[in-house]
């Protein structure tokens, strides 16, 4: 296929910006190129770190908001997905429109793929700092601020599900 000149240009300058922008995600998040096509290759429903940074909410029902209102799933979809009873969901988004919940959507570099809340061995906050310990390789402390726990939760989060 012929590409005309113009588009040609067009498309170098993309390219450029593309690899600027990946190999500046890979040196803040300290992932290999497959690492990262492998989260880019996933086809799945993630939520972002950054919505855990407020302590309002339980971690349950910072998922299940940010899934019901971000990514507009009904709680019985979001039951399913998460592996819990439809009355857990449902309470969860009960009790987070109680409190009046008034949380900011933003994008993170690091998304948390809902496929790790399916193990029921595991508790939510566990499942989490597994994640991200055994898959970023991410200190307690790094885990911690992202978060907002202190780093001996986290490392005690860590060991009782290694212990599991």
């Amino acid at each position: 296929m012929l590409i005309p000149k113009s588009k040609k240009a067009s498309i170098s300058v993309d390219i450029n910006r593309f690899r600027d922008a990946f190999f500046r995600f890979q040196a803040e998040t300290n992932l290999s190129s497959e690492q990262i096509f492998g989260l880019l290759e996933k086809d799945e429903k993630s939520v972002p770190v950054s919505i855990f940074k407020n302590r309002k909410l339980g971690i349950l029902e910072h998922i299940v908001v940010y899934l019901r209102d971000a990514c507009s799933l009904s709680l019985g979809d979001i039951a399913h997905i998460l592996n819990r009873d439809n009355r857990t969901i449902w309470s969860s988004y009960n009790q987070a429109k109680k409190k009046a919940y008034n949380l900011e959507f933003e994008t993170s570099a690091i998304m948390i793929p809902v496929s790790i809340f399916t193990d029921r061995n595991l508790g939510i906050l566990e499942a989490i700092v597994k994640y991200l310990r055994e898959t970023f390789e991410m200190r307690y402390s790094e885990i911690g601020v992202l978060l907002n726990r202190d780093g001996r939760t986290i490392w005690t989060a860590y060991n009782r599900c290694k212990n599991k």
